[in-house]
């Protein structure tokens, strides 16, 4: 919402919030984007090679299907490929935390998706995305120097 006060033109914002922290946060929306895109490109090159060799040694010799969906995977019938997938899933360690969840998927008593060692590891590790987009800000500004 638009307060004509302390904002450039376009910018919207909570009439409490000065331009300057809306421009601060905006930025800092962009740096997440980055680490978050970057992430997902490293994994899923990680997963994809995890993937590929478990096809390997199971005898399939063409190339294995990766879909990147935000729908649950019950969606999907991935058949013959689930052991494949579970494989990589379980091998593949989160980017930024090192966490490898050994087992794919972790499953509650009551049979849901577990996230929370996935929570529980971005907590241990201390960094969250918004701590690691400073924190590669941080570097850029060393290198720039």
């Amino acid at each position: 919402m638009a307060t004509g006060q302390d904002e450039p033109p376009g910018v919207d914002g909570p009439a409490d919030l000065p331009a300057s922290s809306v421009t601060d946060l905006g930025a800092e929306l962009v740096a997440v984007d980055k680490v978050y895109a970057a992430d997902t490109a490293d994994y899923l090159a990680a997963w994809t090679v995890a993937a590929t060799e478990k096809a390997r040694r199971m005898g399939l010799r063409e190339s294995v299907p990766v879909v990147v969906s935000t729908q649950e995977t019950e969606f999907f019938d991935d058949g013959d490929l689930e052991p494949i997938y579970d494989h990589a899933f379980a091998l593949t360690p989160l980017p930024g935390y090192g966490y490898i969840p050994d087992t794919f998927p972790h499953r509650s008593p009551d049979g849901g998706v577990d996230v929370e060692p996935f929570v529980t590891a971005e907590h241990a590790a201390r960094r969250g995305y918004r701590d690691r987009a400073r924190g590669q800000a941080d570097t850029d500004e060393q290198v720039a120097s």
